[in-house]
């Protein structure tokens, strides 16, 4: 089995000012290639300290992939820091200054020598063609180890990830058996509740290797199997687990591999030719946002509405005053005349509504911050849930946005 290591650099990381999502995804990509990630460190923008973490990596290590640093300023400082591991002076690549002139002629800009200096690779390395951006990628051999120098910029790095890394990979020597991956994803059940009734299948050391990780409100179940000892395949081990977490989990699953929620409901409301419309008071436009921006939604999608002021509830979608006054806008009863009043404005097959507090403020009896209504309006009847949602104002949001979207989905499925 190959050992691949992560170097992610940039102040930005230390500082805690950016999230590092880059590491997370070569993580996946290098295990699901055969080369599991043994060391992940993250430096700063300095030649000495880049150096000294190559040169760590490369020695533990088949594949050593860096990220970030490749850009035209002064505090873009990868190559300086690989020229130093592999003990040699940057020399101007002319196939990447070609391919950087290119670039900027497509983007009708001028190139100058501050954007050049991305040419600029350690003698001995090879640079790879960056299809999203400026900055060439690097390709260089430490010893009996390769390293690999990708953009900082996530969409560059994923995809030269794909063109360049993976590719090559495949025909390392060292490379491992890669896993047999498979995955179900499910909502509207507490990864409590999952985990107890996947307790076996989940057990340490089985194969296939059953893991989860969890969204805002929906999680993921993740299988990794390797062919048996009997000489089960892999991929009819992987096969049998999907089967089983399906059967145990019933409703909750959204879907056997591993996908946004939103986009299976939309999918499925497209396929059903099932229009929609929301009202959202506590969400704001959320589940809408989240709706359209699936493809194809135009066909389904009537409005969305976000009469968040009760004047915009009761003039838009028909909730009657005496609702606002004796039960308010946070209640059972409005929440089922938003839902109700958004599906005849429209006109539309099914309508979902929130409304809830969110906080800090405006909790009152009976009421506290994070009580949540939400109501599905259809032929035949409206459905009304109510949700006590511990979290900040966000927390409370996001959480009533998938909830909502899985009502929707159950409506339909």
């Amino acid at each position: 089995m190959g050992k691949s290591a992560i170097i992610t650099v940039g102040d930005e990381l230390l500082g805690g000012r950016i999230t590092d999502t880059n590491a997370t995804f070569l993580s996946r990509e290098l295990r699901l290639a055969g080369f599991p990630v043994r060391r992940r460190e993250t430096v700063a923008d300095d030649p000495a300290a880049i150096a000294d973490a190559v040169t760590r990596c490369a020695a533990l290590v088949d594949v050593v992939v860096v990220s970030g640093g490749l850009g035209p300023t002064l505090d873009d400082l990868t190559r300086d820091g690989l020229a130093r591991a592999m003990g040699v002076s940057c020399v101007r690549s002319k196939e990447a200054e070609a391919h950087l002139r290119a670039f900027f002629a497509r983007a009708d800009r001028p190139v100058n020598e501050s954007n050049l200096v991305q040419a600029d690779l350690p003698e001995g390395a090879s640079s790879l063609m960056n299809d999203q951006g400026s900055a060439p990628g690097v390709r260089a051999q430490i010893g009996e180890s390769t390293v690999y120098v990708l953009p900082g910029v996530p969409r560059e790095l994923y995809a030269m990830t794909r063109n360049h890394v993976l590719p090559a990979l495949v025909a390392h020597p060292a490379r491992g058996a890669a896993p047999t991956r498979a995955a179900v994803t499910i909502c509207g059940m507490p990864e409590s509740e999952a985990g107890r009734k996947l307790r076996d299948l989940m057990r340490r050391g089985r194969n296939p290797s059953v893991g989860s990780y969890p969204g805002v409100s929906h999680i993921v179940f993740v299988i990794e199997a390797v062919d048996a000892d009997d000489g089960t395949p892999a991929a009819e081990l992987a096969r049998r687990d999907v089967a089983e977490i399906t059967a145990r989990l019933g409703s909750a699953v959204v879907a056997t591999e591993e996908r946004q929620p939103h986009e299976v409901i939309a999918e499925l409301l497209i396929e059903r030719r099932l229009t929609v419309a929301v009202a959202e008071s506590l969400t704001g436009g959320r589940v809408a946002d989240l709706l359209v921006s699936v493809p194809g939604i135009s066909a389904v999608f009537k409005a969305g509405f976000a009469p968040y002021a009760n004047e915009a509830k009761r003039d838009i979608l028909g909730v009657s005053q005496q609702i606002l006054d004796d039960h308010g806008a946070v209640s059972e009863e409005c929440a089922r005349a938003m839902a109700e009043g958004a599906r005849r404005v429209a006109g539309a097959d099914l309508a979902v509504a929130t409304t809830g507090i969110a906080g800090p403020t405006g909790a009152g009896p009976g009421k506290p911050v994070g009580t949540v209504f939400l109501a599905l309006a259809k032929e035949g009847g409206t459905d009304v849930r109510r949700l006590q949602i511990v979290g900040d104002r966000e927390q409370v949001r996001a959480r009533a946005t998938m909830t909502a979207l899985d009502l929707l989905r159950r409506a339909v499925r």
